[in-house]
């Protein structure tokens, strides 16, 4: 038995960067609590609903939590196998399930609307904070 692949072979690089690209052009915006907008800011489950349905992606809104258990997308289980574009999960400290989700933008980086920063921002994955709280990752594309 060979077991099921975890990621799609032959990701849609095209989509998967104008979803990255999408996502660079909302850096600086607000961090907002629930929040699904450029009007309002965005709060890291409100920026991948945005980013994706910009992208011709139609999905519901939902929490962290709630997209990585679209079990219809790609499970990515290391860090070392991350392409552009997929959605990475985390359970951060104190909390006891998954709780923020980033977008991966290649080259280490990834985009999220940090809490503790108020803005959208753009930050390094391969450190040993975000490695500590990495859960999987989910590829869309």
């Amino acid at each position: 038995d060979t077991p099921a692949p975890t990621a799609t072979p032959m990701p849609d690089r095209t989509k998967a960067e104008q979803f990255c690209d999408t996502a660079r052009a909302l850096i600086d915006l607000p961090y907002t609590r629930g929040g699904t907008s450029e009007e309002t800011g965005f709060d890291p489950g409100g920026f991948v609903y945005y980013c994706l349905n910009k992208v011709g992606v139609k999905v519901r809104h939902k929490t962290s939590k709630g997209y990585s258990e679209m079990t219809d997308w790609m499970l990515v289980e290391s860090m070392d196998d991350l392409e552009i574009g997929d959605l990475c999960f985390f359970i951060t400290p104190g909390n006891e399930a998954v709780n923020c989700v980033c977008i991966y933008l290649g080259n280490h980086e990834m985009i999220y609307p940090s809490s503790g920063k108020g803005a959208v921002i753009v930050t390094k994955i391969n450190t040993d904070y975000w490695e500590e709280a990495f859960v999987f990752a989910r590829r869309v594309f």
